[in-house]
C-alpha cells in the first residue's frame, strides 16, 4: 500500500536534519491518532529503507514522554489529533530542544489551525495522502532513492 500526498512548501526552508551523522541510522519519530496510517507508513519506509529506525506513537503526550526519553533526527507529526494536538506537540518539542526536525503531517488543515503551526516554524508540511518519494526529500542525501 503506497502512501501519497502533496507538499506545501514553507518559504524554502532548507535546513538539515540536525543530530545526524552518516554512521547512525536515521531515527524517525511518526505521532498520528489513525493507527493503520501509522502501521503502513512503518512498514512502507522499513520495506524502502534499510537504516532509518522508525518508532511510532498515536498521541500527543505519547510523542512528548517519547522525544524526552529518546534522540530522533526527524519527527513526523500529525496536526489534528485528540487531546494533544499537532500544534500544541509542535511548540513542547521546540521547548524541548528547538532543533528538533519536524514535519506536520495533515489531512484536515484549517487557515487557523496552519496559521498557529506557522508561527512555530515546523521544517515541512505534507498533506495526506502521501508518497515515500516527497518524503525522501527531507532524509539525508545518502538515503535518497
Amino acid at each position: 500500500m503506497m502512501i501519497y500526498f502533496a507538499l506545501c512548501s514553507l518559504e524554502d526552508n532548507n535546513r538539515q536534519i540536525p543530530f545526524y551523522t552518516k554512521t547512525t541510522k536515521l531515527k524517525i519519530l511518526a505521532v498520528d491518532d489513525n493507527h493503520e496510517f501509522l502501521e503502513s507508513l512503518k512498514f512502507n519506509i522499513q520495506n524502502e529503507y534499510q537504516n532509518i529506525e522508525i518508532t511510532t506513537v498515536s498521541s500527543g503526550e505519547n510523542a512528548i514522554d517519547c522525544i524526552r526519553d529518546n534522540g530522533f533526527h526527524l519527527i513526523l507529526l500529525d496536526l489534528v489529533m485528540p487531546g494533544m494536538d499537532g500544534a500544541d506537540v509542535l511548540k513542547q518539542i521546540k521547548k524541548i530542544d528547538r532543533k528538533y526536525f519536524v514535519i506536520i503531517m495533515t489531512a484536515h488543515a484549517n487557515d487557523k489551525l496552519m496559521q498557529i503551526v506557522k508561527k512555530e516554524n515546523p521544517d515541512g508540511i505534507l498533506h495526506k495522502p502521501f508518497s515515500l518519494k516527497e518524503l525522501n526529500k527531507y532524509f539525508p542525501k545518502n538515503f535518497r532513492g
